[in-house]
């Protein structure tokens, strides 16, 4: 108790002049703070009321607020990432064919077919019906080796190159295929590969002339 009154005794004195007293003026040092402290008071009471009031503002610059998620309804539809296809072993499965194996000692209809590009069509060769015959080789040590030689047509041109060859045919009147005979050479072997045109078709320019090919 003592020590509440020495505190009190030492506390700031009341500035407000008795009845009677003339007033007397605080220093300029002590106005200066207590204008400081009055400042403060009368800001932070601002401020606590404008947080009181209007909760916290977005615009009033002083004060910084993280926006609030929306509140979770639970009747609102949920989205989720769809989930892949289960996988079903009985589905089938497509596959890029692997070309038949090439074997110059066994020359099949398989290989010859899948490694040797042919075309075959009518073309005009000075007035009289022809067929142009192309032929590629794709195979691996598979090249052309000389003109063909033909059964029911007569050769009016070729152009044998190594893994190229061109040339156009006369069919015989009255023939319905062409037999061709292509000279090749497989791993430095000699050989032979067999054509068939059917030339019983129309003879248009431009119709196409069904080709096969074998050993």
């Amino acid at each position: 108790m003592n020590e509440d009154r020495r505190l009190e005794s030492q506390g700031p004195r009341d500035e407000t002049p008795s009845v009677g007293e003339p007033p007397q003026r605080a220093s300029p040092a002590r106005q200066r703070t207590l204008r400081h402290m009055r400042k403060l008071l009368a800001n932070t009471a601002a401020a606590g009321a404008a947080l009181h009031m209007a909760g916290c503002d977005r615009n009033w610059p002083p004060v910084v607020c993280d926006p609030l998620p929306p509140p979770f309804d639970s009747n609102s539809p949920v989205v989720c990432d769809p989930l892949p296809p289960p996988f079903d072993s009985n589905s089938p499965v497509v596959c890029d064919p692997l070309p038949p194996p090439m074997d110059c000692n066994d020359l099949t209809r398989e290989s010859l077919d899948w490694w040797i590009g042919k075309s075959a069509r009518w073309v005009d060769a000075d007035g009289q019906p022809a067929i142009r015959v192309d032929l590629t080789s794709e195979a691996p040590g598979l090249t052309f080796a000389g003109p063909p030689v033909l059964e029911g047509a007569a050769l009016s041109q070729a152009d044998v190159e190594t893994t190229s060859l061109t040339f156009a045919c006369r069919p015989t009147a009255g023939t319905t295929s062409v037999e061709v005979a292509v000279p090749v050479r497989c791993e430095d072997v000699g050989g032979t590969i067999h054509l068939a045109l059917d030339v019983s078709g129309t003879s248009t320019v431009g119709a196409t002339v069904p080709i096969t090919v074998g050993p």
